[in-house]
């Protein structure tokens, strides 16, 4: 059995035991119709992976023993923050999936005047849910952070990155992304209908440079996979 899954706990050395999460558990069980014996893959979403035999299964409940742990670098080397206002429902999915295989660092979740959604503490559960899913289907090893909630005023306070870019259609320039002479960069990106010009006149004195994504109107999740791919492929 090839399948991933994720340990709450952090993978340490050959020879641990340990118990899946519940939900992992249940999918081992339930979905792969898994046994002991069967070797399955761990990640614990800092940096290890491993190679691991299931020494018992029950009722949601499921030890293995690490057989071969290794430390693996996947991420990419630049550095990339997105600070997104949420879109509604599934879409949600989708930019996390998208961002979490691409390699982004953080994302920063955002509280405008036109937001649609509410990064409520469901939501961010939801979100984290998500990030683990992605690493497990992507073989990425660290997970994306999923950062607490900022609205603009905090948002504009960053000092750091040094290259803080907020997409604004209609303003700024098509800066090209690779040739930005950090490796670590943050950019916003507003909700449906954009950032209100009083938001990013905040954000420019504060700092931050408006770029354009081309001459087309892009979605919430389109912007920011683009920037990530852009960035960081």
């Amino acid at each position: 059995m090839n399948a991933r899954f994720f340990s709450a706990a952090r993978l340490a050395a050959n020879g641990d035991e340990l118990q899946l999460p519940q939900a992992e558990a249940h999918h081992f069980l339930n979905v792969l119709r898994g046994k002991v014996g069967d070797e399955i893959g761990l990640l614990d979403g800092c940096g290890q992976e491993a190679t691991a035999e299931v020494i018992s299964a029950r009722k949601n409940a499921v030890t293995v023993r690490v057989t071969e742990l290794r430390t693996v670098d996947r991420e990419p080397r630049r550095k990339l923050t997105l600070a997104v206002s949420l879109p509604k429902g599934d879409r949600q999915k989708v930019l996390v999936e998208k961002l979490t295989e691409l390699g982004v660092q953080r994302l920063v979740p955002l509280k405008t005047q036109r937001s649609v959604a509410q990064p409520s503490d469901g939501a961010l559960e939801r979100l984290e849910q998500h990030v683990v899913a992605a690493c497990k289907q992507s073989g990425r090893t660290r997970k994306m952070e999923i950062a607490l909630p900022l609205d603009i005023a905090q948002l504009a306070a960053w000092s750091q990155p040094a290259v803080r870019l907020v997409a604004h259609p209609g303003q700024g320039k098509e800066t090209v992304l690779e040739q930005i002479g950090s490796d670590e960069i943050a950019v916003a990106v507003g909700p449906e209908g954009g950032f209100t010009d009083d938001e990013v006149a905040l954000l420019v004195a504060s700092g931050w440079q408006t770029l354009q994504l081309g001459p087309r109107l892009l979605r919430i999740e389109t912007a920011a996979i683009a920037v990530a791919a852009k960035w960081l492929l």
